[in-house]
């Protein structure tokens, strides 16, 4: 199994993520990506060989964990990750050359950046797109589901 993520820790993670305090805030860990740019890539990447590969979307504004479903990346409704992906893939002329499935939630919820009281970004990386701690865990666990569920087979 390989995990790749070039991402560090940022103050809007500490409420969610284990090794996120006000003291690893800056260090480099491995989660999300967030670049949709290395997101593609990757999905590329992995398209390439003969791993089986199963993809999180955005988990970003969710709240409500009966949304969340599995179902294989074309099919994917309204996830704004994959639209944004698909749209990528088709502007740069390259696709994954075979299926893959994916966790995703249709929920869409207002995008509210959060800001100090001078009006400034709390955290200039912030893009206001946080997530809660039980979507995310509900994300990696039912991707560890399909990774037994592969197993199993």
């Amino acid at each position: 199994m390989t995990i790749v993520d070039s991402d560090r820790v940022c103050v809007t993670n500490i409420n969610r993520q284990l090794m996120a305090t006000t003291k690893t805030v800056g260090q480099v860990k491995v989660d999300a990506i967030d670049s949709l740019k290395d997101k593609a890539l990757l999905i590329l990447m992995a398209m390439n060989t003969k791993a089986q590969f199963f993809s999180s979307m955005g988990a970003a504004l969710k709240l409500d964990p009966t949304r969340i479903r599995i179902t294989e990346f074309w099919k994917v409704q309204g996830d704004p990750l994959a639209r944004a992906l698909r749209k990528r893939f088709k502007r740069d002329g390259k696709y994954p050359n075979r299926k893959f499935q994916c966790v995703y939630s249709d929920e869409l919820l207002e995008n509210k950046t959060m800001v100090s009281t001078n009006r400034q970004p709390i955290d200039p990386d912030d893009k206001g797109n946080g997530t809660i701690a039980h979507i995310t865990a509900i994300f990696g666990f039912m991707l560890a589901g399909l990774v037994v569920q592969d197993a199993v087979k």
